[in-house]
């Protein structure tokens, strides 16, 4: 199965536009959400990404099970938006879909934002959940600082994650997931921003 790639366009490559920061009014109104639906997005709004490292510290003991699927959030470090440079969100993606091809995870859907990732998998049997999403953020970093060595730290410590246990809750997650450039008033259409995929086209 072809991944990471959109009809036309290797969408681990982008389609070529600039991310653009300013606002694109996203439309009014939006889709109507189930009561667990609007549950679950209620609770990852709850969690502010400024706090992840903390919520890191309260889930040393989270579950962490192969075949398992997960919603994960990291954050770059203090927000900046360094994923806005085609060039930076790029080699991130291309980790993604070394960790993909490798084995480490099977990957579902995911967007790229300017300061954020969010990303939908089912863990794979190389490490646990958490040995899995720093392979991801190191190997990501050293592929960042790989075109500027300057760069300071990039991702802030610690992510959020979400377990996933039903396919319809999947399919949910994963359209919540590629509209979040809508919701930041990025792009007038899911398919106008460049840095996302999902397996359900």
């Amino acid at each position: 199965m072809e991944r990471f790639q959109a009809a036309g366009k290797d969408r681990s490559l982008g389609n070529n536009k600039p991310c653009r920061a300013t606002a694109c009014r996203r439309p009014a109104g939006g889709p109507n959400l189930s009561p667990a639906r609007a549950q679950f997005q209620a609770s990852l709004h709850a969690v502010t990404l400024s706090g992840m490292a903390h919520q890191q510290r309260l889930r040393i003991g989270r579950a962490s099970l192969p075949g398992q699927a997960y919603h994960v959030i990291s954050a770059t470090q203090a927000r900046r938006p360094m994923f806005a440079v085609p060039e930076v969100a790029r080699v991130v993606i291309r980790v993604m879909r070394d960790m993909h091809d490798g084995g480490w995870l099977h990957s579902h859907a995911w967007v790229l934002m300017p300061d954020h990732l969010h990303w939908l998998f089912t863990l794979g049997v190389r490490a646990n959940l958490s040995g899995t999403v720093n392979r991801f953020k190191s190997a990501s970093a050293h592929a960042v600082r790989g075109l500027d060595p300057r760069t300071s730290p990039v991702w802030q410590a610690g992510f959020f994650d979400q377990g996933v246990r039903q396919e319809e809750e999947l399919r949910g997650i994963a359209r919540y997931i590629v509209a979040n450039p809508l919701r930041a008033g990025l792009c007038e259409r899911v398919g106008d921003y460049p840095w996302w995929d999902v397996e359900w086209l």
